[in-house]
């Protein structure tokens, strides 16, 4: 149970009038959204986000405060994540300090997800909340509070900082109480692993994802979809994904369709909605590419599968703006909560 869900139940017994406790997060957020009751130990208040820049506004998040107040919730965070999941849209530092002004008029503190770091390039300088907040003791930075005790080959140590020690000291509380649950976004890739392991056994698993990886490899190495130009991009990073890339013929012709530029690979592939397949930022790894799950056979073989449907479109030089209307259609499903890739749910979100 988490530091906030114990406090609250504590309140209860005592006969205490307590407020029900709400977490306000950005819609879209994939895998991490349907854990953040887990993360908080409380309900959750969805802000829309743009559809054309999955980014969200001012005026979106003061709606939901104010709805969340006026039905009686304890705002306990805003969790802000720079880029944004799931198409890594970075905020300017003019939209960050709109939101958190935002969030500092209601009192509420902000958890600044800086979960992709490496991308974090805007003016070449890193860009947190707390950099242009007036009041940045309100403010907690985190890379990854997803990863802080990550295991060795699916997440690495991640940092934590802010102005206000007493709130650092409360929310290392806080991420332990949530690691216990298995929050971390990389280890939920990784839960066929991690339900049947201590969290000592890191050697084994990591000499497990290996194996994993090579296969996957190997498969994409003797698939059509090699001949076809995509290709292997090397990384730092050991977890259980494959970073899949495309030669530079390939890369030429999605420019000259116009969807190599900025993020609108990401927004090209009309399907992401049936598979999980993270959009790496040129930024990040110097190449266009995907990152793809390789801990479940059936979805990574279904992630090759949605590039190939995507490089044939390519090839017939069907161009990004054509797609927008299905790229719409498929994002909405994902708006009313259908994650297909969660073993066939179809639920709709929460309210």
């Amino acid at each position: 149970m988490s530091i906030l869900a114990s406090k609250y139940k504590l309140l209860q017994q005592m006969g205490g009038n307590v407020k029900p406790i709400t977490v306000i997060y950005p819609e879209g957020n994939f895998r991490y959204n349907h854990n953040i009751d887990i993360f908080c130990g409380t309900t959750r208040h969805l802000v829309e986000v743009c559809p054309s820049s999955f980014k969200i506004k001012p005026d979106k998040l003061e709606e939901v405060i104010c709805t969340a107040k006026n039905n009686g919730y304890l705002i306990a965070a805003l969790i802000l994540e720079t880029p944004n999941n799931p198409w890594c849209q970075i905020y300017s530092r003019d939209e960050l300090k709109e939101l958190a002004e935002v969030a500092h008029q209601h009192n509420i503190l902000i958890i600044n997800d800086m979960y992709f770091s490496g991308t974090e390039a805007i003016e070449n300088d890193q860009v947190s909340v707390a950099s242009v907040s007036s009041s940045s003791d309100l403010v907690i930075t985190t890379c990854g509070m997803r990863r802080q005790f990550g295991i060795d080959g699916i997440g690495k140590v991640g940092f934590l900082t802010s102005q206000n020690e007493a709130l650092v000291k409360e929310i290392k509380r806080f991420v332990v109480a949530a690691h216990i649950r298995y929050t971390n976004a990389e280890v939920l890739t990784a839960s066929w692993a991690l339900n049947k392991r201590d969290l000592t056994d890191r050697e084994e698993l990591r000499k497990e994802l290996e194996i994993l990886r090579a296969n996957a490899e190997a498969l994409l190495m003797n698939s059509d979809l090699f001949a076809m130009g995509m290709k292997i991009i090397k990384s730092s990073c050991a977890g259980p994904f494959v970073n899949i890339g495309f030669n530079s013929e390939l890369e030429s012709r999605m420019k000259i369709l116009g969807i190599a530029d900025s993020y609108n690979l990401g927004e090209y592939f009309s399907q992401i909605g049936k598979v999980t397949l993270l959009p790496l930022s040129s930024m990040f790894t110097k190449k266009i590419g995907f990152r793809v799950n390789v801990t479940n056979s059936s979805e990574y073989k279904a992630g090759l599968a949605c590039m190939q449907a995507t490089i044939e479109k390519i090839n017939k030089g069907v161009s990004y703006l054509s797609l927008e209307t299905e790229i719409n259609q498929e994002y909405e499903i994902l708006r009313q909560g259908y994650r297909p890739w969660e073993a066939g749910q179809t639920h709709l979100k929460e309210s």
